[in-house]
């Protein structure tokens, strides 16, 4: 085998290896919001939070890891999916 196929095959495996690792840690990043329903801040509320930041709030939904996800459109109209910590709103991450 050609030394330049020897290196293009490692620097190919080792690129797959970054990916699988990034991807295992985008996983596990992701937010879990274990609150109970007493303590959720009111949809009323929270549409009027978002609508203060800039959002066209289209939908709230919640989702498989008990947050609140809210579809909406930015200042610029452009669609964006958020995810909302259920006792005060805060966005834990966009989409």
């Amino acid at each position: 085998m050609k030394p330049t196929t020897v290196l293009f095959l490692a620097a190919l495996a080792l690129s797959q290896s970054a990916q699988a690792s990034d991807h295992h840690h985008w996983f596990e990043r992701k937010p879990s919001c274990q609150v109970p329903r007493e303590q959720w801040i009111p949809e009323a509320e929270l549409r009027q939070k978002l609508e203060s930041q800039g959002y066209q709030v289209e939908r709230v939904k919640l989702d498989k890891r008990h947050c609140l996800e809210a579809k909406v459109r930015d200042r610029q109209g452009y669609r964006q999916e958020l995810t909302l910590n259920p006792k005060d709103g805060q966005v834990l991450q966009h989409h």
